[in-house]
């Protein structure tokens, strides 16, 4: 078990027999507690080796597995979470699936229920089929989303051949193809202790909620899981425009980046300062971008990394989507060649300090927060000390390095 305090705030993590791994936020006189499960399996989860077989699964099987897990023997979880006055949910994205709940009683009953998604899910042939057609509605909805359609298509770009682009629900082709074996195939190699991490935050004993994670039983001797991408030679292909009836077109624009053995914890931060340098609200990019009335609203832009793929991406609104892409490129250009003003630095660097202080001062925050980390063995108090000790010659050589025209593609929807 290890302890750090960082700004006030505890985190102590420990490890259970079984190798689940187990972070806790203790925060004293708060009422409500919130508890989340964190699979390493996700969306881009369909070609990977496992005790030495190579495993394929149809898209979107760990976002049906999401769906199914709730499906236990004696009945229902999720209303069971709501018998005992929890609010809970769960999401996948492309490299894992979160399961999670809020209450302000009967806590331990809750936890118990949660830690039961890596033991006890049942999958029948009857439940499978019915969830098909939940799950190809969900998808159709999805149809009319131009956010969502613009960044799946700039991720089949990026990843022309590789699982990192495929949709995190599938197709309605593919999920019709998905069987209770495959739900299965990939429940029993990845819901165990060793490839899931436990995160709980609020008035909690953090002793109370290693014994209740030491029952969980192992599965043996640790099983490999390493996925495996068709790495090809990295080309990218540009989007069409979908046509979509818009009245105000969405775009995404994407890099594609080298992909890192394991996801890094300096790596996400650094590329968080340089989005925020090169197209925050502060930029020159996002003051000329709307001087010019290109931009019709706030833009949003994110890293995002796993075992296999690293990508960032940016998010927007206007009519001149293709000028945006342009002008952009030009503004990477010139923090290339000038670098980054260390006034500009400074602010971004308190900003990104005081959004990891505010995570941690907050039940929900500190949970939800550490699930986004939880794929690269850190903690909240690590992110604030990195944020702390982040140096402006970082920046200016992620953007330098990890940033070029010929790795970017450009997806709208009109």
């Amino acid at each position: 078990m290890t302890e750090c305090k960082t700004a006030g705030e505890q985190c102590i993590r420990y490890r259970t027999a079984a190798g689940l791994e187990c972070i806790c936020y203790p925060k004293r006189e708060f009422g409500t507690k919130t508890a989340a499960l964190a699979v390493k399996a996700g969306g881009s989860t369909l070609c990977y080796t496992a005790n030495g077989r190579k495993r394929e699964l149809p898209m979107g099987t760990a976002h049906f597995v999401e769906h199914m897990a709730y499906h236990k023997p004696w009945g229902d979880a999720f209303t069971t979470f709501a018998k005992q006055g929890a609010y809970a949910n769960a999401f996948t994205d492309g490299a894992k699936t979160v399961y999670y709940f809020s209450c302000r009683k009967h806590f331990a009953s809750n936890l118990e229920l949660l830690l039961s998604f890596l033991q006890d899910s049942v999958f029948t042939p009857q439940d499978t089929q019915a969830e098909k057609a939940v799950i190809e509605k969900e998808i159709q909805m999805y149809e009319d989303d131009a956010n969502w359609k613009t960044y799946f298509q700039m991720l089949r770009g990026l990843y022309p051949a590789d699982g990192a682009g495929a949709p995190i629900a599938g197709s309605e082709a593919s999920v019709r193809e998905i069987e209770t074996e495959h739900l299965y195939r990939l429940y029993w190699d990845f819901y165990v202790p060793q490839n899931a991490v436990l995160i709980v935050g609020g008035d909690i004993s953090a002793q109370r909620i290693f014994q209740m994670a030491e029952k969980l039983e192992g599965c043996g001797e640790k099983p490999e899981r390493i996925r495996t991408f068709t790495q090809e030679d990295e080309h990218v292909e540009q989007a069409e425009v979908l046509q979509m009836g818009l009245r105000l077109p969405v775009f995404h624009m994407g890099f594609r980046h080298v992909a890192a053995e394991a996801p890094s914890l300096m790596r996400q931060l650094s590329m968080e300062f340089a989005w925020d340098i090169l197209a925050g609200i502060s930029s020159d990019f996002y003051a000329e971008a709307l001087q010019n009335g290109w931009l019709q609203d706030t833009l949003s832009y994110g890293f995002v990394q796993a075992e296999g793929y690293a990508y960032s991406f940016l998010r927007g609104q206007g009519v001149q989507y293709e000028k945006v892409s342009e002008l952009l490129l030009r503004h990477l250009e010139r923090l290339q060649k000038n670098g980054v003003q260390e006034a500009e630095f400074e602010r971004i660097r308190k900003k990104r300090i005081g959004q990891v202080l505010r995570s941690l001062g907050s039940v929900n925050g500190c949970v939800m927060g550490q699930a986004e980390l939880s794929l690269m063995g850190a903690d909240l108090t690590e992110a604030f000390r990195l944020c702390k000790s982040m140096r402006r010659e970082m920046v200016e050589r992620v953007l330098q390095n990890e940033f070029t025209a010929d790795k970017m593609v450009l997806s709208a929807a009109r």
